[in-house]
């Protein structure tokens, strides 16, 4: 977005990169422990959940310049994390 290469809201390939990482990682735990953890359900609702109302937030609700404010915040935020901590 920064260079103009794609408009805010164009889905790309790497947009599967955050949801397909986290599976491979919960399925390599299950293999190496062989079990579950048991609050697993409520952390995959949980997950579900925000996702859908995220969604349903960004391509109904906000604006592209909402989704561009709130990107840039949650990039500071970031940025300020991976520094001070």
């Amino acid at each position: 977005m920064a260079f103009c290469w794609g408009s805010t809201r164009q889905p790309s390939v790497r947009d599967w990169c955050p949801c397909t990482a986290p599976i491979e990682d919960l399925w390599k735990c299950v293999i190496a422990v062989a079990s579950v953890p048991s609050g697993l359900p409520i952390w995959v609702a949980a997950v579900v959940i925000g996702g859908w109302m995220g969604a349903d937030s960004g391509s109904k609700r906000l604006g592209n310049d909402s989704i561009r404010h709130l990107l840039a915040v949650v990039l500071i935020a970031a940025g300020l994390k991976l520094v001070f901590a």
